[in-house]
């Protein structure tokens, strides 16, 4: 049932917190009030308990939320209860606020309760200079990263110094002595990642809130003095790891406040640094903070008034604290001219209209009649939305350009940067952001693991690898061998292809993706099913994509027999369709077994380049794009012969590896394959190990990144971890092999991998369209009579019988003592692919010589 709630205090804050309750239907009264609430503005006395709890009393109001530091030092949530113990003040006592009240304080609380902080020592009010130069001197100078200065007690978020010597730390200490209660705190400056938290209290437990990234300094690129904040974005995803660090901060932060006898009420904000995996508390604050206020309220799912009290009545425990999924704020604060040294009142203020996709958070503003002007030093916080970081800044930064007054400044920055670092996660271009989960993914597998076992009979109890393999001889059939069954699909590739309107590489996407799968387990791919479903069924583009499909399967040798078309006009739109496929592939039991279990340290990992992106990671890239207002029809922006688009660039065919690499398994010069697809580099190289005490060691910089990989990174932006999770970045297909093996293997792919160039076509059509274009070019063109025997064409061409004349490449094959007529035919026919280029250069460069002659 809505409630009636009074809000202390006037800054942008308060103004989140109001606009939060008013929500959800909350009558919100603000004292004192700024120039743009919509809420019901109020005149009292924040000193005057009594005028309060008067107020209060008169108009039936139990709930107060308090939200400036000073009503805390001023001990308001104690004053107002020993008057009134029915008004409900959200907030820590005087006692418990001491945590931010005293910076001292709290490092020496965290100190006792066993709290990672940076090292410390504490300028006492009567310490003489000669004693202060002393201790900065000698006991700070083993300091790696510098000085921080401290005032001791309230300076509303600017009484920090990042010093850069040691004499602008002597100098600042001095200064902070005079300016504050003469208690000063020098500690080591820490270098990582910084990161606030808060958390509802009830005195027992912490519920915490998203995590968000401040930043401090006024001007862009982190350079200038500290402010009160300049912006900040969230939610923020770090490691497991990360996380339990900063939970355990919570719990012990309550458990010492209990021991001391102040049990801790209210919102508790921790400032942390992440160095090196360990999380460091810099400060503790005792209430909301601002400008984080300003991300988290917008990103709440939930009655915030309902969580108040909550924490008041000490059942935290039995409370769900709900916040949306997939949405991302950045909140930018809009300042005065002279922020943060001085504040600005009375200049006007338009604001015209624009988007709906930003909220304007009021801060330093009031009304003069009906007029709009400016009244303090941080004057707005504007903060955009949207499922990602980089169009939530887009939508802040958008609506800012709504507001006119003299002197406006504000950081155009806030959000760019690499916010997960942590995780390696670029905030502004994830895989997460734009709404793949591949964490969630595997979540999924594990939680469905225990259903599909059940379902296993003999012979089918090998799941989990690229492909499903059964084992014929155990089905009591009476059949020998195994089948190696593959399923997938193209992803959301089909919208780039749709967009673009080309569906000529979509059915290659379809099989290479399949086949490259049950390669993996040694299996050589044999029967391919299609599924094809659409909301309304365009023959042309279905045609093109059965077309192509079948052309991959002829490249392999694959026969496609049988598949599924399926129109579901009410369940897709007229424009959707979808595309999957299963690779039924065979294996005899002969044949080397993938991946071997004799993998092991030393091993060498062979890549294979990709042809582009292939069919993983579309949903990023079309966030990326998107977000860049990037069309698919601009030419790429690197040197490229063929004048390709981006979107031409995107939809480059999955390249098929079967051809390629089967030889070299049936030769047994392969221990374990694995296909470069979802997850990444990282993830499916692993795939291949046998033990957790194997890893791959990846060395960056060993492949040429293709441009399309390159301009990815840059334009998203997207970090080099998350880009290794998602993208095969060059690398398609990568072959485990022994290290005496190594030079064998890749001696046979560069051979196969040499760039070849066209210097003769030959064909027995005088009036082909490829004759003219190799005339056109320069390439010289032979012309061979067609004709109805086969055996005849042959003797035309080689110019000799059938299989007569000089030999152009030979090997000799070994036969081993257990080889059988299969085992052979795949050794010689692995020899046949080695030497058949190697025949085939020969033979061209013998009709090119004799044509040059002719000239």
């Amino acid at each position: 049932m809505p409630s009636s709630v009074l809000v202390l205090g006037s800054g942008g804050r308060e103004y989140a917190i109001a606009w939060a309750l008013y929500r959800n239907e909350h009558a919100i009264y603000v004292s004192p009030g700024n120039g743009g609430s919509k809420f019901t503005q109020i005149d009292l006395n924040l000193d005057d308990e009594r005028d309060i709890c008067s107020w209060c009393e008169a108009n039936g109001v139990i709930h107060v939320i308090v939200g400036p530091e000073a009503l805390l030092d001023k001990d308001i949530v104690n004053r107002i209860h020993n008057i009134n113990p029915a008004i409900r003040v959200f907030g820590p006592t005087k006692g418990a606020a001491q945590l931010e009240i005293s910076k001292i304080y709290a490092k020496e609380f965290m100190k006792q309760n066993d709290i990672a902080t940076a090292d410390y020592y504490v300028i006492n009010k009567d310490t003489e200079e000669s004693a202060i130069e002393d201790i900065i001197r000698k006991k700070c100078n083993n300091w790696e990263n510098g000085i921080v200065v401290k005032m001791d007690g309230l300076a509303s978020g600017k009484g920090v110094t990042l010093t850069n010597s040691t004499e602008d730390a002597i100098g600042e200490v001095k200064r902070m002595q005079k300016a504050g209660n003469g208690q000063v705190l020098v500690e080591e400056r820490l270098n990582g990642i910084e990161l606030s938290a808060l958390a509802f209290c009830d005195g027992k437990v912490a519920i915490r809130m998203p995590l968000v990234k401040d930043h401090k300094r006024l001007l862009e690129g982190d350079k200038g003095p500290n402010t009160g904040g300049m912006g900040v974005v969230g939610p923020i995803f770090v490691s497991n790891q990360i996380d339990r660090q900063i939970d355990e901060i919570f719990e012990k932060t309550l458990n010492g406040m209990r021991d001391r006898k102040t049990p801790y009420k209210g919102v508790l904000y921790a400032g942390l640094m992440i160095v090196d995996g360990t999380v460091y508390v810099l400060e503790f604050n005792c209430r909301f903070g601002d400008p984080e206020t300003q991300v988290l309220m917008p990103l709440l799912d939930d009655d915030l008034l309902r969580i108040v009290n909550s924490c008041w009545d000490g059942n935290l425990s039995h409370t769900q604290v709900r916040w949306f999924d997939s949405v991302y704020a950045c909140a930018v604060v809009v300042a005065a001219n002279n922020y943060p040294y001085s504040s600005d009142k009375g200049t006007p203020i338009t604001i015209s209209q624009n988007n709906d996709n930003a909220i304007i958070f009021h801060a330093g503003t009031k009304k003069n009649g009906d007029k709009l002007e400016t009244n303090g030093g941080r004057i707005f916080c504007v903060t955009g939305m949207a499922p990602n970081i980089a169009d939530a800044r887009k939508n802040a930064l958008r609506k800012i350009e709504s507001i006119e007054f003299e002197g406006k400044q504000f950081r155009k920055d806030i959000g760019m940067a690499d916010l997960n670092e942590i995780t390696g996660a670029a905030n502004c271009a994830s895989y997460s952001s734009s709404g793949v989960s591949i964490e969630q993914g595997n979540e999924f597998v594990d939680k469905i693991k225990r259903h599909i076992q059940s379902t296993l009979i003999e012979g089918t109890e090998q799941i989990g690898g690229f492909g499903a393999q059964i084992d014929l001889n155990r089905l009591g059939l009476g059949l020998t061998g195994e089948l190696v069954v593959g399923m997938d699909g193209v992803g959301t590739k089909i919208e780039v292809a749709s967009t673009v309107g080309d569906y000529s590489q979509v059915g290659n996407d379809l099989v290479a993706m399949c086949a490259n799968d049950v390669l993996c387990h040694a299996a050589r791919p044999t029967a391919f099913l299609d599924y094809f479903v659409c909301g309304k069924l365009e023959l042309k583009m279905a045609e093109q994509v059965v077309a192509s499909i079948c052309e991959a399967c002829n490249a392999i040798k694959c026969a496609v027999v049988g598949g599924e078309t399926a129109e579901m006009p009410q369940v897709y739109g007229e424009k959707q369709w979808d595309l999957a496929g299963c690779m039924i592939a065979v294996r005899q039991l002969d044949w080397p077994k993938l991946p071997s279990d004799t993998i092991c340290e030393g091993d060498k990992v062979i890549g294979l380049p990709s042809s582009g992106v292939h069919s993983n990671g579309f949903s990023l890239i079309r966030q990326i794009l998107a977000a860049n207002q990037i069309d698919y029809s601009i030419p790429v922006p690197w040197e490229n012969d063929q004048n390709d688009t981006i979107g031409k660039e995107l939809l480059k065919g999955t390249r098929l590896y079967v051809n390629q690499v089967f030889p070299l398994l049936m030769q047994g010069l392969v221990k374990g394959c694995a296909h470069i697809t979802g997850g990444g580099l990282k993830e499916n190289i692993i795939r291949v190990l046998s033990n957790d005490e194997l890893a791959v060691q990846i060395e960056l910089g060993t492949w040429p990144v293709p441009p399309i990989f390159q301009f990815l990174s840059q334009v998203g932006p997207v970090d080099v971890d998350e880009m290794l999770k998602v993208f095969n970045c060059g690398i398609g297909f990568t072959l485990v092999v022994d290290q005496n093996d190594y030079q064998v293997v890749k001696e046979y792919l560069n051979k196969i991998h040499e760039p070849h160039h066209v210097v003769l076509v030959i064909s027995n059509k005088p009036n082909a369209g490829g004759i003219a274009k190799a005339k056109q070019m320069g390439i010289p063109v032979k012309i061979v009579e067609n004709t109805k025997v086969r055996e005849e064409g042959e003797k035309t061409m080689a110019e000799e019988e059938v299989d007569h004349g000089k030999i152009l490449a030979q090997e000799a094959v070994q036969i081993g003592e257990n080889d059988t007529a299969e085992t052979l035919h795949a050794t010689i026919q692995a020899e046949e692919y080695k030497l058949f280029p190697i025949a085939t250069d020969s033979y061209a460069a013998k009709l090119l010589k004799e044509i040059q002659t002719e000239k």
